[in-house]
């Protein structure tokens, strides 16, 4: 069964977010590294990872609540109704990831703490 939008969305954030880890770890001594861990990424290297693997004209989000609830501006692809729950959506990198960075981050890190236990569609 091919995986849904959101399962490979997720996949690729934490495939990447480890890469991010051991990029930014691997200047460290061994003991030091060794204390690295997932939650370590600090808002600038998020801010950074976020630039290099999304375009700056869109960001990829696949929960809409996430977007209502925290003041985004969303755009629906495709419909002009769109679900409550995970479905892909581009929302605007510069006017509203950068400027709600805290909340895109508390949100990200409040994510890799549930240990990825995302609702089904």
């Amino acid at each position: 069964m091919k995986p849904s939008k959101q399962e490979q969305f997720v996949a690729l954030l934490k495939g990447e977010v480890f890469d991010l880890v051991n990029k930014y770890s691997a200047g460290c001594p061994v003991q030091e590294r060794a204390h690295r861990s997932i939650f370590d990424i600090t808002k600038s290297e998020f801010i950074e990872w976020l630039k290099d693997n999304y375009s700056i004209d869109s960001l990829p989000f696949v929960n809409n609540k996430m977007g209502v609830e925290d003041g985004f501006y969303i755009i629906p692809e495709g419909s002009k109704k769109y679900r409550l729950y995970y479905q892909e959506y581009k929302v605007r990198f510069e006017e509203c990831v950068l400027n709600n960075i805290d909340k895109v981050y508390d949100k990200f890190v409040g994510y890799l703490w549930k240990g990825w236990d995302l609702p089904e569609d």
